[in-house]
Formats: C-alpha cells, sequence, structure tokens
C-alpha cells in the first residue's frame, strides 16, 4: 500500500490526472472535447488517489490505474480502442521517464535530502513537480510538432 495524503492529492493527483487525459487526447489525435475532458480528468485524479490507498502490492495499482483510463477514454471520451490503449501506455511511460530523468537531476543536489524530502508529503509533491513539468512540455510539443505537420499537409 502507498502511503498518500490528502495535501499530495491536491498537489500531485489532481495534475496528474489532468495531464494523464490531455496525453490520451494528443496521443490519440483527438480533438479535445473541453467538458468531457475536465470531467474524465477529476475521474482519473479521483480513482487513482483511491488505488493508491488499496493495500495491494506496490505497481497494481498502476496496472489497475492504466485500465481505468484506457476504459475511461473509451467509454466517456469516445476514443478508440487501439488508440486509447496506445496513448495511455505512452502518457505512463512518458511520466515514468520523466519521474527519472527528475530523480536524476535532483540526486547530485547536495542540498536536498531525497530521503527526509520523500517522508514529508509536500515535499515529495514538490520534488515531483519537475517531472510534472517535464511530462506536460513532451506532450505539448509533440502536440504543436503534429499541428504544425498536419498543416503543411493540408
Amino acid at each position: 500500500m502507498l502511503q498518500i495524503q490528502p495535501i499530495e492529492f491536491l498537489l500531485r493527483g489532481l495534475p496528474e490526472g489532468f495531464i494523464y487525459i490531455l496525453a490520451v487526447y494528443v496521443f490519440s489525435g483527438t480533438r479535445l472535447d473541453k467538458k468531457r475532458y475536465v470531467i474524465s480528468s477529476l475521474s482519473a485524479s479521483v480513482f487513482i488517489y483511491i488505488i493508491r490507498l488499496l493495500p495491494i502490492v506496490f505497481g497494481v495499482h498502476t496496472i489497475i490505474s492504466i485500465i481505468f483510463i484506457m476504459l475511461l477514454s473509451i467509454n466517456y471520451n469516445k476514443i478508440y480502442l487501439a488508440k486509447a490503449v496506445k496513448s495511455t501506455i505512452i502518457a505512463f511511460i512518458l511520466q515514468y521517464l520523466s519521474e527519472a530523468i527528475n530523480m536524476i537531476i535532483l540526486k547530485p543536489i547536495p542540498n536536498i535530502d531525497l530521503d527526509k524530502a520523500f517522508n514529508d508529503p509536500v515535499s515529495k509533491s514538490l520534488i515531483g513537480i519537475p517531472s510534472l513539468i517535464i511530462t506536460i512540455t513532451v506532450i505539448l510539443l509533440y502536440y504543436f510538432y503534429n499541428k504544425k505537420v498536419d498543416a503543411r499537409n493540408v
């Protein structure tokens, strides 16, 4: 079971939910429906938070979260199955790569004691913000690159 506090939901869970759903829209090439985006992002955030509270082995919550976001994307956001599966997996891999890059960057900084910081929910959430920024940057770069390529092909 992961130890997660309500403040972590606000500082990390909500933004992460919005990023995951945005990534699914962008990587699937589906036009963003704002209402569906907000509702599905909030739903994903709450669901992922609840899943992380369950007494299950670390890693299983990720698989359950991936399945939930795929089903949400297919059934509510009306994204085709293959695109939803591909986009969701890409989004999660991208987020984990961003977290790895964040840790590689933070580890050599002498003023940051990561072990101590990960024991405090607020510090842990703040330390994770750069990975969210990396993720959203990659998603937006992909979006604008594809938009530019599509405009040239018209």
